[in-house]
This record gives C-alpha cells, structure tokens and sequence, in this order.
C-alpha cells in the first residue's frame, strides 16, 4: 500500500512541472567548441641571438633568455611564451596556419610564417634574430672642457675577429658612430689626434638600444715640445740627447725621448742609444734637428765645425 501511494506522489510532482511550464528535455546536451587537449599539436623552438664569437670557430651566436614568442595567426592568435634560459621556448597549438613573431629587448623583431599546423609536432629549430641598432656617441674635450675638433675616435668591438670603426669629430668635438654589427658588453674607445695625448682601448659599456650610449672623452692637450741639443759640435763629435720636455694645458709636463730628425744625415747622423738618441758629427757643415710629439714640433740648428 505505501510503494503505490509514494509512485503516485512522484507521477504527479513530474506532471506538476511540465504544466508549469518547464521545458522538456529535447534533442542532446550543448558542448564546448574549444578543441580536446588531445587536438593541440606541439611547436618547439629555440631562440637564439646574433653575438661576438668568442674565437675563430664560433659560436657566432647565443641563446636568449627572456625573449617572446607571440602567436600571430589561426584560432591561438595573441598567444605569448617566453624563452627560458637555454632560450627553449613551446607552443600548444590547435591545427591552422603559423605564423610567429620573435622579439627580444636589443635585438631586431622577426616574423616568421611557417605554413599549417598538422597533426603532427613542428620542431623549428634554431632562430637567430639579428642585433637592433645601436649607437656610442660623446664629445672629446681637454681639461678645460674645450672641444677638441677633427680628433680620431677609433671604436674597437672586440671578438675573435676584430674590427676598428674610425669617426672623427666634429665642430663641437663631437662624434658618433651607428651600426647593426654584434659587439661584446663593453666596447674599447681610443682617441688620437695632433695636439692629444692619446687614449688608448678604453674600456666603454656599451649600448643602449633604447637611446644613444653617451661616452665623453677628456684627455690632455698638448701645448708645447721643447728639445734639447747642443747648437755646435765638432766633426767627430758624439753625444746622447737629454730627454725634450712636453707640456700640457693642465700644468703639467713630461720628459720623453724623442727621437731627432737630421735634416742633412751625411753631416749628423742620429742613431740609437742608450735611453735615448745620440747625434754624431761626421763632416762640417749645418743640420736642423727636429724633435715631434703629437703633431707638434721643435728644432735646434747645429753648426758641426
């Protein structure tokens, strides 16, 4: 007796909600339109980038970390990885067209388009990006901060192969040089000119991509040589030059050996001695002997009896 009235109860509370109005189950359950997990192809890669190789045979470039893969056609579009460490990077991928962009901080975006993702894996391999533009930039002064113009900037990026880019610099002793070639984490900065004294393979961070790298030079200017020799001799005569002096636009001064330039060399001969240089007399006559550093000069007229 209660089985029979509890099946009756139930038989109404379900005639109760159909004329209620509630919907009658009909036709199969909605699904999701995004595709299994077991649709999804994988796409591998390694991004690598253009660099200075460390000796003659490479390498010649290296990976990048923290570089961005970004997905740029098909149904996974706006899709972004990072690289890792070893610059690996991987894509879960539904079937379509691929088309990925490449980018890294310091280094040209690329674009690359490979066709259609199948069903099966896609390893693409290594793929370099070469180096944004950059450029070292900066003005050479002395030590009173006036420009020194038409002065020889040598810019030396290091490698296994090296290469020196001259610039000189201009009204404002200003110079500046661009290029796309790979250099090390610092570049070396030499300067030379007449009246500098030179700098030489300093070592200069190096660069910006987001700007200019700014790198001011400021060496000394040379204001005066004085040599020193005796102005008569006697034929048969030989002696060792004291050491010329040079000065230069902050106070200071220094004793070289320079060598001397005969301007007769069968009437005095110049040759090398013991620190320095030693004249010898060999006939009777005049000579000039001309002392140089930096583009500038000194003489002393010597009259060998």
């Amino acid at each position: 007796m209660h089985r029979r009235v509890m099946f009756s109860v139930t038989l109404a509370c379900a005639s109760a909600l159909w004329a209620c109005g509630a919907p009658a189950p009909s036709g199969p359950t909605p699904t999701s339109t995004a595709p299994p997990a077991s649709a999804l192809i994988t796409v591998n890669g390694a991004l690598h980038g253009d660099s200075l190789p460390g000796n003659r045979i490479g390498p010649f470039n290296v990976p990048l970390a923290g570089g961005e893969i970004t997905v740029m056609a098909g149904a996974a579009t706006g899709t972004v990885v990072t690289s890792d460490a070893t610059g690996a990077f991987e894509l879960q991928l539904p079937p379509g067209p691929l088309r990925l962009k490449f980018s890294k901080t310091g280094f040209k975006t690329q674009t690359n388009v490979y066709g259609d993702v199948g069903s099966a894996p896609i390893a693409l391999g290594k793929v370099v990006l070469g180096l944004a533009p950059w450029t070292i930039t900066g003005v050479v002064t002395d030590s009173h901060q006036q420009a020194f113009v038409g002065a020889t900037v040598t810019i030396d990026r290091g490698g296994a192969f090296p290469e020196h880019h001259i610039v000189t610099t201009d009204a404002s002793g200003r110079y500046r040089f661009t290029s796309e070639q790979a250099h090390g984490t610092t570049v070396q900065l030499s300067v030379d000119g007449t009246g500098i004294e030179p700098i030489f393979l300093r070592n200069t961070p190096c660069c910006n991509t987001a700007g200019d790298t700014v790198a001011d030079l400021a060496t000394l200017r040379v204001l005066r040589v004085i040599g020193v020799s005796p102005d008569t001799l006697r034929v048969g005569d030989a002696i060792e030059l004291p050491a010329s002096r040079v000065f230069f636009d902050d106070g200071s001064q220094r004793q070289l050996f320079l060598m001397p330039v005969s301007s007769v060399p069968d009437v005095l001969t110049v040759s090398r001695g013991e620190q320095g240089w030693i004249v010898r007399a060999n006939r009777a006559g005049e000579a000039t002997l001309t002392m140089e550093y930096r583009g500038l000069t000194d003489w002393v007229r010597v009259v060998i009896q």
